[in-house]
């Protein structure tokens, strides 16, 4: 509610300058979950990395690549992820376990690879050097059966047509593909300029065009509007072309006739009124944005000193993520201007605080008499206020967010006594370490620094080797006397007493 009031009052709802900047890895391509809560970017490096925008931080990373993410694709719920690298490989992740469900090898790098609205168990790759391939998993995602592959034919007249291009360019240009939002129908680009609309189930051709680009026409991107009535395409002739997405008729031919540039991608805004497109420059950062109904251009958008890899519209909002060459994911937003008058008529801003004066009756109660009188026809309708209103997420033909709908990244919470546990752990291996460190601070070395042992001296109190002198001459003094004893004893006593060998008197 607040963003539609935001975007009426200050009037085309486009994005006009960059918000914020988030910056982990190497960002090679992106896509919103069906909500546009979540974010989701497949890096140079095989990770593929979970933003949560409403906190503008990192919620989950997934690891399996080994080489370059070249897409991503949401499942309905957004309890699942597609992801397709060049080391042909194609991965589908359970996002709220983190864990690979089932991975499908290919010969080849995997452009491109795109799950089935409603059927989680079919997606369609579109390799290198091939024509795409719907790709069907086991029920349950047994690893024991193998998955059913279904090489998806071209139209006997873009066959002819492709026999006018060489064959290098005819092997060198990969295809492109996606689902309508309900997932009954899939459109692919061939590399020669054609266009088609198949049944999803039965791969029947549906319908077939070929565009005025002749033999550099390559479709390199496209993309459905939200509402599902519209297919937009970029060409390798520097064209943006919009069709009917019923019958493929073609509605308007849009190009940059003074700098005739080239278009990494292009897609719709929320509401399907504009169309943007990527310019391909090397230096440069610049987003197309032109009027849907009109085809004519609406504003440009131009970032920082670095190319520009991808570009995506958000969902529901006046949102626009763009990739640059080197990594960074930039997010542009409307900037809000508070304008007060538009809710009060009668609202004035102040620069300083201004005493005011109440009347004498602005504040007394008004007699019920006096207010005007409610009609009947208000006071009979019935005001309901159980009825909850369906909220709209895509196409009109899409039902409400079902019960397993994944709006965010849960996180598991920590138990208050297993915190406080491991809290008073943390606290006595660090008294234990401190002890030990002021232990080791006050042991001395028992060698010196050149080697040698070191020798322990004695420091003498005052008084203290005089006072040993003295007991040692007491000790000789008292010695003497028992010899004179001895002595005197033996004379007295004798020949009769026995004196030992070693006394002093003899």
């Amino acid at each position: 509610m607040a963003d539609s009031l935001s975007v009426a009052y200050n009037g085309q709802g486009i994005p006009e300058s960059i918000q914020d900047v988030l910056d982990h890895g190497v960002a090679l391509c992106c896509a919103f979950n069906r909500r546009g809560s979540l974010l989701a970017v497949g890096c140079n490096d095989g990770r593929a990395l979970l933003w949560d925008l409403d906190t503008r931080g990192l919620a989950q990373a997934l690891y399996g690549h080994t080489e370059a993410v070249t897409s991503i694709s949401w499942s309905r719920s957004a309890q699942k992820l597609l992801t397709s690298s060049i080391d042909h490989r194609v991965i589908l992740w359970h996002i709220v376990k983190g864990v690979k469900l089932f991975e499908v090898r290919f010969d080849q790098p995997v452009l491109q690879a795109c799950l089935r609205p409603r059927h989680s168990l079919e997606f369609v790759a579109c390799p290198l050097v091939s024509p795409p391939i719907r790709v069907t998993l086991p029920v349950g995602y047994n690893h024991a059966d193998k998955p059913v592959r279904t090489e998806i034919a071209i139209d006997g007249d873009l066959v002819k047509l492709a026999s006018s291009m060489s064959a290098k360019r005819a092997s060198t240009v990969a295809t492109v593909a996606c689902y309508s939002r309900s997932g009954a129908h899939l459109y692919v680009g061939t590399p020669q300029g054609g266009l088609q609309q198949l049944d999803a189930s039965t791969l029947k051709i549906l319908k077939s065009v070929s565009t005025d680009a002749g033999k550099d026409g390559a479709i390199k991107d496209m993309s459905l509007s939200n509402d599902g009535r519209y297919l937009v395409v970029a060409s390798s002739d520097r064209f943006i072309r919009l069709f009917d997405a019923a019958d493929l008729d073609p509605l308007h031919k849009i190009q940059d006739s003074v700098n005739k540039v080239r278009w990494r991608s292009c897609c719709f805004s929320a509401k399907s009124d504009y169309i943007m497109a990527g310019a391909i420059k090397d230096h440069d950062h610049h987003i197309y944005i032109w009027e849907r109904e009109t085809a004519t251009l609406a504003k440009i958008l131009t970032g920082e000193a670095q190319g520009l890899a991808a570009t995506l519209w958000h969902p529901h909002k006046p949102m626009i993520v763009s990739l640059s060459s080197v990594g960074r994911i930039y997010l542009w937003g409307v900037t809000y201007s508070d304008n007060w008058s538009a809710f009060a008529p009668d609202f004035k801003e102040v620069e300083d605080n201004v005493e005011y004066i109440e009347r004498e009756d602005e504040f007394d109660d008004v007699d019920a008499v006096n207010q005007p009188a409610i009609t009947e026809a208000l006071m009979s309708e019935p005001v309901d206020i159980v009825t909850v209103e369906r909220e709209q997420y895509g196409s009109s033909d899409e039902e409400a967010l079902s019960d397993d709908e994944l709006l965010f990244i849960p996180v598991m919470p920590i138990d208050d006594s297993e915190l406080a546990l491991q809290t008073a752990e943390d606290d006595r291996a660090a008294l234990t370490s401190k002890a030990k460190s002021d232990n080791q601070t006050k042991a001395k070395p028992s060698r010196s620094k050149d080697g040698k042992p070191r020798v322990k001296k004695l420091v003498h109190k005052p008084g203290q080797r005089r006072k040993r002198k003295s007991e040692s001459g007491a000790t000789k003094g008292s010695k003497q006397a028992k010899a004179k004893e001895s002595a005197s004893a033996v004379k007295q006593g004798g020949a009769g007493m026995d004196v030992p060998l070693d006394s002093p008197a003899q």
